[in-house]
């Protein structure tokens, strides 16, 4: 498997989730950062939107949706890298976030492998 690098900021609400993501993460070789609602999100990256390479969204956060963060980390960076998480992979945010340009998505529950590959995918 190819190694990784760079700094990923992952936002995930259910904690089992984000733990195992983070341990996948950290072992293809990123540095997470963690975020668990859409605020945290937006604050963490402000803070580091120069240091971080893309950004991983669960779709279905508390207070703000997956595509209502992305909205907003658009209007930081046009060019933020953003990976849109979803156990449902139909709806309305769904939908938004396809039309508003998120071309990376990972349905839940998703493997190493899978992640993986979505990240190669990202940065090419």
């Amino acid at each position: 498997m190819k190694e990784h690098s760079g700094i990923i900021l992952y936002c995930e609400d259910e904690n089992v989730i984000r733990k195992t993501t983070r341990r996948m993460l950290e072992e293809l070789g990123y540095k997470v950062i963690i975020a668990v609602n859409g605020d945290e999100a937006l604050t963490r990256y402000q803070a580091g939107k120069d240091t971080i390479d893309v950004i991983i969204l669960d779709n279905q956060l508390p207070g703000m949706s997956g595509y209502e963060v992305y909205v907003e980390l658009k209007k930081i960076n046009p060019d933020v890298r953003v990976i849109m998480c979803s156990g449902y992979t139909g709806g309305k945010e769904y939908e938004l976030a396809r039309k508003a340009g998120i071309r990376h998505f990972l349905p839940k529950p998703y493997t190493f492998e899978e992640l993986s590959d979505a990240l190669d995918d990202i940065f090419k």
